[in-house]
């Protein structure tokens, strides 16, 4: 059965579909079709690939004893730093020598240009002290000056009363870049030629995930691509005009279906003749029908709907109806191409999660389903995508341009609903880390309500407060130093 074609796509069900259809494992299948070996031909397989001079198994039994050695615990080495974070900076910097090891700095930037390098010296030279010296912080320039390029320093003063106006302000600017692309001028990059400027050479950095969707939306509605995975993703066009074809293949009474699919394909006309054709017929859902175009195709599925999965109907609508080839005409073609991707995607997963549960599936189920869903719409694939992100999501990274957001932000501790792992009193034991440690959580019983409770205040004013306050302010310092970094 895994070699026989499908009606709706032409192609093979496959393996994993038919499998998944009768509740049988894959590996179940693959192992009845293994000839019964011949004990006197039987032979261990031969490993692929080269042949290293250490053994699978001895590889891994020196694994094993070294994570047995190994005095962390969790996801090991990796996130000791992330457990032990910045409160405990004195004590963790001086780690490397407290067990026998040494520091290595940085001495050369190799990645910024010297005049951003000179900036960043001037500015957080002194700035760790006293956990982290200056020398560990400076580092020398090394790549040459390059006159030809644009300055390398530039301040945009956002004027705005709340944030979704200074958003606003910033997609501007952003968009003024690209539209005068020869004002800069790109170095080679990334194995790149030199050339112009394009979007995904510019990163707009954030301090947290809801002021990066925030730009997201403002650099999109300014007529830009956008490279950050956003809400919204059943609102767009294509899904829009993909789903009420679905919804009308299981219901052909669905006249919304009908008239969301009549006002796409028309677009946005002051007057729609579908609306006028409706409005003044006796058989509206028939003459709504005729502004259908591509229904005749969607119909015809009707008969075969049972022998189709959900997903395969999802297709068969979106091929009906020829979405791929309508939406080149919208614009933004590879973006909404990754978004039906992105949806049919959805469709497979649905599937699953019925299957994981002993459901059946219909395509009115899918419909049902997505309704409630909350799909994300994916980043832009596009090389024209300005890209997006908050900080942290940017560490290790470059490129060309960096436009660094949120700078008026107010540092924000963490007293209330936040745990908090508290710095144990005396030194760092390396052999028992979490010794003597331990978690404080505030809980906030004023709900939403911020002002006028006093709460807040005098949490602040205690020396606890007073240490978070601090925290925070070195925790600003950080990511502005990791902006600098890219």
């Amino acid at each position: 059965m895994a070699q026989a074609t499908s009606p709706a796509s032409g192609q093979h069900y496959g393996v994993r579909r038919v499998c998944r259809a009768w509740d049988v494992p894959r590996s179940s299948f693959y192992a009845a079709r293994q000839p019964t070996p011949d004990s006197t031909l039987a032979r261990p397989p031969a490993r692929r690939g080269p042949k290293p001079a250490v053994s699978d198994a001895a590889l891994l039994a020196a694994i094993k004893k070294d994570l047995t050695l190994s005095p962390w615990t969790g996801e090991g080495h990796r996130k000791v730093w992330a457990r032990l974070r910045v409160r405990d900076a004195t004590v963790t910097a001086a780690l490397p020598t407290r067990t026998g090891g040494t520091r290595v700095s940085l001495t050369d930037m190799r990645r910024s240009r010297p005049a951003l390098v000179r900036f960043v010296n001037d500015i957080f030279g002194d700035a760790f002290l006293p956990a982290v010296p200056r020398n560990q912080v400076v580092v020398n320039e090394w790549r040459p000056e390059q006159p030809e390029l644009a300055p390398t320093l530039g301040l945009w003063r956002l004027h705005g009363r709340n944030t979704a106006l200074a958003a606003n302000a910033l997609a501007s600017g952003v968009a003024a870049m690209l539209a005068n692309r020869a004002a800069w001028p790109v170095p080679d990059w990334d194995g790149r030629a030199p050339g112009l400027l394009r979007g995904s050479d510019i990163a707009v950095l954030c301090r947290s995930n809801d002021s990066a969707r925030e730009l997201a939306e403002a650099l999109a509605a300014a007529g830009l691509k956008v490279a950050l995975g956003r809400g919204g993703l059943l609102g767009r066009a294509e899904c829009v005009m993909a789903l009420a074809g679905l919804r009308w293949l299981a219901n052909s009474s669905d006249s919304a279906a009908l008239a969301e699919l009549a006002h796409l394909a028309e677009g946005d006309a002051e007057a729609p003749a579908w609306l006028n054709a409706t409005l003044t017929s006796a058989a509206p859902l028939s003459a709504l029908a005729k502004h259908v175009p591509g229904l005749a195709a969607l119909e015809a599925l009707r008969d075969r709907l049972d022998a189709l999965t959900p997903a395969e109907a999802l297709d068969a609508a979106i091929a009906a109806l020829g979405v791929p080839v309508r939406l080149r005409a919208w614009g933004d073609a590879t973006s909404r191409l990754a978004n039906l991707e992105a949806l049919r995607g959805l469709a497979v997963g649905y599937e699953e999660e019925c299957a994981q549960g002993g459901l059946p599936t219909t395509a009115a189920g899918l419909c049902a389903w997505l309704a409630a869903a909350e799909a994300e719409e994916p980043a832009s694939p596009d090389p024209d995508a300005v890209q997006v992100m908050t900080v942290d999501k940017a560490k290790g990274r470059e490129w060309p341009v960096v436009v660094v957001a949120d700078l008026d932000t107010e540092p924000k501790g963490r007293l209330f609903d936040k745990p908090v792992a508290m710095p144990c009193a005396g030194t760092l034991d390396p052999m028992n880390p979490l010794a003597g440690r331990w978690i404080r959580l505030w809980p906030w019983p004023y709900a939403k309500q911020v002002k006028d409770t006093g709460l807040g205040a005098r949490a602040e004013a205690t020396p606890t407060g007073i240490a978070d306050a601090a925290q925070a302010q070195r925790e600003a310092v950080r990511l502005l130093y990791g902006n600098a970094q890219n």
